[in-house]
């Protein structure tokens, strides 16, 4: 009885305050309205007997539907519910529901699929340096379409990656309790070949497709991350886990200094350090990527479901999901 009672009091206490917002689905690209579509609103409250409350509905004709908030609710998660659409991607867009005005249409622009075809993908391609040692400088190198590191750490090929570690001491420090070593890594990240490079992809950390096209040029040779362990014992850094790259990679020139082949492929998380405890500094790096191991194919909108073994033979698929996307494509 007690919990029944319980139960009813979070409901009543969650909807009695309720508030109404409007959302819109439509295209990106012109935006017609998306009716039929189930949509789903998480908010996230200050109420101590509900903190997560979610809400379902569908999109009419116009598009368009009502979900219903509470005047406590901060953070709201709203978009399609379901992973597969017909013909777009799925996308959850957050706000802050505490600052829309009485009237407020929210809307979310969902991209639209075109021509998803297989790629090589790896979730997430891990390479470890281990300790700091002697001597300071580790290099690790990476096949992006063989999906392993180079030897000795793997059977890779091609060093399409270079990840070189570079370790400075900035002298001593006085702790509270005792002294603690100020030190700097560098990490270059760097594609062998002339023409090969990456190029940094603004504004697309919270779309499900990162990149369509990968572009013809503007392509860097070098990225230098780097980070320190500073006065505060805390590490600090410019580790660019939430950045998206193109990559080209096994470039070939014509005579005159064009492109006459190159593969294409994009990090879509940017690259990652994990660091050591008992041996200070990056002990590993990181990625995820999606590559295209067809020559002069800037196509990088992924079948998910359908990629591509690591590998020469392009003909044989095996099944792959990418968690953080709504929608594989058609």
């Amino acid at each position: 009885m007690k919990r029944s009672l319980l139960v009813f009091v979070c409901a009543w206490a969650c909807l009695s305050q309720a508030a109404k917002i409007k959302v819109c689905l439509v295209d990106e690209e012109d935006l017609h309205p998306l009716p039929g579509v189930k949509v789903q609103a998480q908010f996230t409250t200050t109420s101590a007997l509900c903190r997560f409350v979610n809400y379902e509905t569908v999109t009419g004709e116009d598009g368009c539907c009502v979900v219903r908030g509470s005047a406590d609710d901060k953070v709201v998660w709203v978009g399609p519910k379901e992973r597969r659409l017909p013909g777009h991607y799925g996308r959850d867009v957050p706000f802050d529901y505490s600052k829309l005005v009485r009237g407020t249409v929210v809307t979310v622009a969902l991209q639209r699929v075109v021509n998803p075809i297989p790629l090589v993908y790896r979730e997430r391609a891990e390479g470890k340096w281990g300790t700091v040692g002697e001597p300071h400088e580790k290099v690790l190198e990476y096949d992006l379409l063989k999906a392993d590191w180079l030897p000795p750490v793997g059977s890779g090929e091609v060093a399409d990656i270079r990840f070189t570690r570079k370790a400075e001491s900035l002298g001593t420090a006085h702790g509270r309790y005792s002294d603690f070593d100020l030190l700097r890594f560098t990490v270059d990240v760097e594609f062998p070949g002339d023409g090969n490079g990456l190029v940094e992809i603004p504004g697309v950390e919270r779309l499900p497709l990162k990149v369509r096209t990968a572009p013809e040029e503007g392509y860097r040779q070098k990225l230098v991350l780097s980070t320190e362990y500073g006065m505060d014992a805390k590490w600090h850094g410019n580790s660019d886990d939430r950045k998206t790259y193109c990559m080209r990679i096994r470039t070939v020139r014509n005579t005159d200094g064009s492109v006459a082949s190159a593969r294409y492929a994009v990090a879509l998380y940017g690259f990652r350090f994990a660091y050591g405890y008992v041996n200070p500094g990056p002990k590993e790096i990181s990625f995820g990527y999606l590559a295209n191991p067809r020559e002069n194919d800037r196509n990088l909108e992924c079948k998910w479901g359908h990629c591509l073994p690591p590998g020469d033979d392009q003909e044989f698929k095996w099944s792959c999901h990418h968690h953080g996307l709504k929608g594989d494509g058609k």
